[in-house]
């Protein structure tokens, strides 16, 4: 049991961390562009 929720609050994790990285590059992409 406490492996499992040790997985799921990393996958949480891992989804939130792709999620700022999808952001940061768009924001540096858009600053290109300008």
């Amino acid at each position: 049991m406490d492996s499992i929720h040790c997985y799921k609050s990393v996958d949480c994790l891992m989804k939130t961390a792709d999620q700022q990285l999808y952001q940061a590059k768009n924001q540096r992409d858009q600053a290109c562009i300008q």
